[in-house]
């Protein structure tokens, strides 16, 4: 985190609104791919499989980084 206050304390007001909002955007549709890859995976017992259960545990620790990337711009 401090690496990225280091970055954004150089940037101007304008630029800091630009790229939270840019990375806002990315993480809520990071967040609804995540999400319809989870409902999948509790809809259909068919793909409840060792393979996709990765995807799915990929997929839940991805929602959950986007989320708390969300948050934490909002504060």
């Amino acid at each position: 985190m401090a690496a990225f206050q280091a970055v954004l304390g150089n940037l101007p007001a304008g630029d800091r609104r630009v790229l939270t909002t840019v990375n806002t955007g990315a993480s809520t549709l990071s967040v609804l791919g995540s999400g319809f890859i989870i409902l999948c995976y509790i809809c259909f017992k068919d793909l409840r499989k060792f393979s996709f259960k990765l995807v799915f545990f990929l997929s839940l620790s991805d929602m959950l980084c986007s989320i708390f990337s969300i948050v934490g711009y909002a504060c």
